[in-house]
């Protein structure tokens, strides 16, 4: 249905065999990683990133970050993307959270939890904890500096 290739007039492409209809999926990969963006926060959930309408938070997250923090939990649509979650990544990062947390000022840890944060954090454990998607990722970043030269 779609190959690969490359064109002299277009660089590298994807190049349809049939005839495609307008919005037809043609090819669906899952990201490396992934967060709800910090405005989606708490409307949105950690793991599947559906919106959700009554909401579960990280158990560990409520019990060891003050108050004052609200706005950095995780949310989950249901138990079960928040168990799929914390075996996922969230246990880690939960924990490198709350070692910020505890080496930071009460209101300042907070402010430095921006998404890029956390999924370079994410991209980490993954990389720690998945060999086959180590060398997905080891693949992508040879071909991106391929592509660059």
């Amino acid at each position: 249905m779609i190959t690969n290739a490359t064109r002299h007039d277009r660089g590298r492409c994807i190049v349809a065999s049939v005839d495609l209809k307008l919005g037809q999926v043609v090819s669906a990969e899952m990201p490396f990683v992934y967060v709800p963006q910090q405005s989606k926060r708490t409307t949105h959930c950690n793991h599947c990133l559906k919106a959700i309408e009554q909401s579960l938070r990280c158990t560990a997250c409520m019990r060891d970050l003050c108050i004052n923090f609200i706005g950095q939990y995780a949310y989950y649509c249901s138990n079960d993307c928040y168990k799929k979650d914390w075996k996922r990544y969230h246990s880690k990062e939960c924990k490198a959270i709350q070692l910020h947390t505890k080496r930071s000022e009460k209101w300042e840890a907070g402010k430095h939890l921006t998404e890029s944060i956390r999924l370079m954090a994410q991209l980490l454990f993954m990389l720690e904890k998945d060999t086959e998607k180590k060398e997905q990722f080891k693949a992508l970043v040879e071909r991106t500096i391929n592509i660059q030269h």
